[in-house]
């Protein structure tokens, strides 16, 4: 393939993307703002096109990184705007609200919500599993949240393996990758099955900044498969009174047993040099 038609390919997606912003924008983006967004887009995809091959790599990647963001973001605020869902962004009411009335789909966009949640959505992601549970049931929560978990965080990894430090420094800011990279310099994957199984760390991104290290994307999947799901699990059960609902004896028992794994687990990881100094480096600014 032509270097010249693999840049043209490279770049008629951000600007797809812009014209189907252009198509729901209805006076939502102010005009200097929409012409500016679509000249920008448009000089870099020629320019790119005429100077691929002697333009620098990581110049060439900062400017297909700038115009896939710009051109996505143009489609997306006009979207949501359109359609009245920019709300949806924000409030678990509303969330709620949306996929009651999507009906039958309603599933759908539970998961889709969860795989954004992970990505790039402000919302908890336990105030969306409480939402899973007041609609569906434990069960379907599980299952339904574990999806859409697992599908943003393989999203997240690609897109820091695909766009590289640069990219992600500028999403989430270089201090906490710098910090987060080196909790993951040694032993990434021990530090990393840490990280999915307790809820009190960034575990959303640490996947992203996963990307950036030597981890490959089969190691990545592995463990946020196995992983990720065990809180969705533990929360939806307790959450939903799912446990207690064993019988009483059985209840009690595994209550009892739950508490003392976690206890003989917290233990472990306080005695633990290597688990010391990854908290001490938590705790850093």
């Amino acid at each position: 393939m032509s270097k010249y038609i693999k840049a043209f390919i490279t770049f008629i997606f951000p600007i797809i993307f812009l014209i189907f912003g252009l198509i729901y924008n209805n006076n939502y983006i102010e005009l200097w703002l929409t012409l500016a967004i679509f000249t920008f887009v448009i000089v870099t995809a020629v320019l790119e096109a005429i100077f691929n091959a002697k333009m620098p790599k990581v110049i060439n990647k900062l400017i297909v990184t700038i115009d896939y963001l710009l051109a996505f973001a143009y489609f997306g605020y006009n979207f949501l705007a359109f359609y009245d869902l920019l709300k949806y962004l924000t409030s678990i009411t509303a969330t709620k609200e949306l996929i009651l009335a999507s009906g039958s789909k309603g599933y759908l966009v539970f998961i889709l919500i969860q795989i954004a949640q992970v990505v790039f959505l402000p919302i908890p992601a336990v105030a969306l599993m409480v939402v899973g549970l007041v609609i569906y049931g434990p069960l379907k929560t599980i299952i339904f949240c574990s999806i859409g978990v697992c599908v943003g965080s393989y999203i997240s990894f690609l897109f820091g393996k695909t766009f590289g430090y640069k990219f992600v420094s500028w999403l989430i800011g270089e201090d906490r990758v710098n910090k987060y990279s080196a909790i993951l310099k040694n032993n990434g994957k021990f530090i990393l099955s840490v990280v999915f199984i307790f809820p009190f760390f960034p575990d959303d991104l640490f996947c992203m900044i996963a990307g950036i290290s030597s981890m490959t994307f089969k190691e990545f999947f592995v463990l946020a498969s196995l992983l990720r799901p065990i809180t969705i699990i533990i929360v939806c059960l307790f959450g939903g009174g799912a446990i207690l609902k064993l019988g009483s004896v059985g209840g009690i028992f595994i209550v009892i047993a739950a508490i003392a794994i976690i206890f003989t687990m917290a233990l472990f990881f306080a005695k633990n040099k290597k688990m010391r100094s990854i908290m001490t480096l938590m705790k850093q600014k």
